[in-house]
C-alpha cells in the first residue's frame, strides 16, 4: 500500500493524491479533519463497497458523463471526487469482484 496514481477531478482544475493503507482498530470519532474539505469521517467494510446494489451511476450534471455514487446506508451517500477514486481504487484492486453494469443501469433510467 502507499500512495495511488494521481486523479484530476471532472473539471480538470485540480489534481488529488490518493494514498491507500490500511487502519486497524480505526476509531473515526479520534481523527481530525478540516470541516471545510470534509463533512464527515466514517468506515465502510470492503463487501459494502463491492456489493453492486449499493451502487448507482448518475448523469453528471447532464454531460452524458455517469460517475457513481455508493448508497452506504443510513443517511450516507458517497459522490463526487471521493466517489470516483473510490471506483478507480477497487476496479484495480478487486476488479475480478466487481461488476460495473453501467449499461443496465442506463437502460434502467
Amino acid at each position: 500500500m502507499g500512495k495511488y496514481h494521481s486523479i484530476p477531478d471532472k473539471t480538470f482544475t485540480i489534481e488529488v493524491h490518493p494514498y491507500i493503507g490500511f487502519i486497524p482498530n480505526l476509531n473515526p470519532n479520534f481523527i481530525t479533519f478540516n470541516e471545510d474539505e470534509v463533512k464527515a469521517v466514517f468506515h465502510v467494510p470492503l463487501h459494502v463497497l463491492l456489493d453492486p446494489q449499493k451502487r448507482s451511476y448518475h448523469n453528471f450534471r447532464d454531460t452524458g458523463q455517469l460517475v457513481a455514487v455508493f448508497d452506504v446506508g443510513r443517511t450516507v451517500k458517497i459522490w463526487g471526487l471521493t466517489a470516483m477514486i473510490l471506483e478507480d481504487v477497487l476496479k484495480s484492486i478487486i476488479v475480478s469482484n466487481m461488476e460495473t453494469n453501467v449499461n443496465e443501469t442506463l437502460s434502467k433510467n
